[in-house]
């Protein structure tokens, strides 16, 4: 049995995997960011908001290594996110909506919703 927080903890590998998102995914995030807001949305919503705009095999494996292993909380990757210009909402949105691209399980994304204050990255 593992440790039930484990996703609260700092992964080291957590930035590499969100870089790797960020290159590339950038098409595929961009064409959901563009989709007005979709924080909140329905799964439908979603897909509708994502529908022709498919993430590339490298994308999907980067989606699944960055939200498996907790990083969406992560204080690294959400300070490179919201340089992106994605609050913390919205990167719980696109996570969803690369779930849902991908074909990944409900629950790949470890990380909880909302992240935990100390996990939010405040300098």
């Amino acid at each position: 049995m593992g440790f039930p927080n484990r996703h609260l903890m700092q992964n080291p590998q957590c930035q590499t995997y969100a870089q790797s998102l960020a290159t590339d995914c950038a098409q595929f995030l961009g064409a959901v960011q563009s989709s007005s807001n979709l924080n909140g949305a329905s799964d439908a919503q979603l897909e509708a908001a994502i529908g022709s705009n498919k993430p590339t095999p490298a994308c999907c494996a980067d989606i699944k290594d960055t939200l498996s292993n907790g990083c969406r909380c992560d204080a690294n990757v959400q300070s490179l996110a919201q340089g992106l210009g994605i609050q913390p909402a919205g990167f719980y949105t696109l996570g969803r909506a690369g779930v849902l691209a991908c074909g990944l399980p409900s629950n790949t994304d470890s990380a909880p919703n909302p992240c935990p204050a100390a996990n939010t990255g405040g300098k």
